[in-house]
């Protein structure tokens, strides 16, 4: 993954699945390179010396939600899965495999989305201390972000980890 500009967490991602959440993964171009054309970067978007890879296939989008922001006109669209081509899966797989590295995907249920925070927050993790209710991991999402912050919920170990 050092070879394209990606964040840490897409780059766990496309290891463990072949496929970024919301990222198009980007590759360093030369700038004196008279093919480079930096009035057609800047009107895609793109940072400049960098452009989406080649080694990726074309991200699937999601349009905005309000008038106008459409496909058309790249308004309030984001990119919300860029996959793999094939073979450079299978060249990342076998680097895994070759390294002995495995994982396992636990029941969805061991998963704390935002409802589920919400819904088991006075229960499991309203808590100073963390309660094993068998849970793997916990993900909060934008929309739990305002709960989070309120005053009232300030007393979590999710907030406020004990000291090790």
């Amino acid at each position: 993954m050092d070879d394209y500009v990606i964040t840490d967490q897409d780059a766990i991602q496309a290891v463990l699945t072949g496929h970024t959440q919301v990222a198009v993964p980007q590759a360093k171009v030369s700038t004196s390179d008279p093919n480079y054309n930096a009035s057609l970067a800047r009107f895609r978007g793109y940072p400049r010396g960098y452009r989406p890879s080649s080694a990726w296939l074309k991200p699937l989008w999601l349009e905005g939600l309000e008038p106008g922001q459409t496909l058309r006109n790249m308004r309030g669209i984001q990119p919300l899965n860029t996959p793999m081509r094939p073979s450079m899966w299978e060249r990342v797989s076998a680097r895994r495999r070759a390294k002995g590295f495995t994982w396992t995907t636990p029941p969805v249920q061991q998963f704390a989305n935002g409802p589920v925070l919400v819904d088991r927050w006075q229960k499991t993790f309203s808590q100073p201390r963390m309660q094993d209710d068998g849970f793997a991991s916990v993900h909060a999402n934008c929309n739990v972000k305002a709960f989070l912050v309120d005053e009232r919920n300030g007393a979590s170990f999710l907030l406020h980890p004990p000291a090790t």
